[in-house]
């Protein structure tokens, strides 16, 4: 068509813009777009969907979706009427709008999928160790190489004859604590990974 974009980008409005055209073209017309339109719309897509609900999925297979379109359209009374529902809509950014809103339509599907089988890993803090109450340090600093080297410096202190011999060994066998309750949380931390779907 020739006069295809003329009026509006990809000949698509928001539904603020379409409200704005009713109150200037249609004052009188008493409808509300967010109140009556958009309701109808998604009561129409439960009611499909209810509609087809044993035979969407008849192997009833786990951890699969599908993005459906809908199409709809308003006669002259403003009734909302279903024309088709796509099961592979289009998703070319072709105008200002679909580069705004597919992204987002997108990032909102997959959270509602596959976020829900993959959820975020986050790493475990530290627990504090010993009986002074203080945070373990980072696993840097908590690493097995600089406990062993700790655990030998302060052993060597303790062997040396000095007055502070008994404290220099209880810190020996806190360092000593503190790998091997590093080790054992590294072993929690390793994240398998999932399987395939």
């Amino acid at each position: 068509m020739d006069s295809y974009g003329q009026f509006e980008d990809g000949n698509q409005l928001s539904y603020a813009r379409l409200q704005e055209l009713l109150l200037k073209e249609q004052p009188d017309c008493g409808v509300d777009v967010t109140r009556d339109l958009v309701p109808t719309m998604k009561h129409l897509i439960l009611k499909s969907t209810f509609a087809v609900r044993k035979t969407i999925d008849p192997f009833k297979r786990k951890y699969c979706f599908e993005l459906f379109g809908y199409d709809f359209i308003l006669d002259e009374d403003f009734n909302t009427w279903l024309i088709e529902v796509n099961t592979n809509p289009c998703l070319e950014e072709s105008s200002q709008m679909l580069k705004q809103y597919l992204p987002r339509m997108i990032e909102d599907m997959l959270k509602i999928t596959i976020d829900q089988i993959f959820p975020k890993v986050t790493k475990k803090k530290r627990i504090p160790i010993g009986g002074n109450g203080q945070a373990s340090h980072n696993a840097h600093h908590n690493s097995p190489m600089k406990l062993k080297n700790r655990k030998h410096s302060v052993a060597g202190q303790a062997s040396s004859g000095n007055k502070s011999g008994f404290k220099a060994s209880h810190k020996a066998r806190l360092a000593d604590r503190a790998e091997k309750q590093n080790e054992a949380a590294n072993k929690r931390d390793v994240v398998r990974s999932p399987k395939r779907l």
